[in-house]
């Protein structure tokens, strides 16, 4: 097996986001439920993830939002 093929991603569960983000866990599903962040992926009933380039992207997109605005 390659290196590649060992690098394991870093996953994030709903529980992880708000230390990760700042957001509060009422405020992040209330932001999923409007299509505003990333729904994440299914990985078995009732468990959702999110990997870490999406939760880095999402919160890059927000601070570039922000900036424009403040601009």
């Amino acid at each position: 097996m390659s290196n590649e093929q060992q690098v394991r991603k870093a996953t994030y569960r709903m529980r992880d986001l708000p230390g990760r983000t700042g957001m509060g866990a009422s405020f992040l599903y209330s932001e999923i439920k409007a299509g505003n962040f990333p729904q994440g992926k299914l990985v078995a009933p009732n468990i959702r993830v999110w990997t870490e380039e999406i939760v880095e992207a999402e919160m890059q997109r927000r601070f570039d939002l922000y900036n424009e605005k403040s601009a």
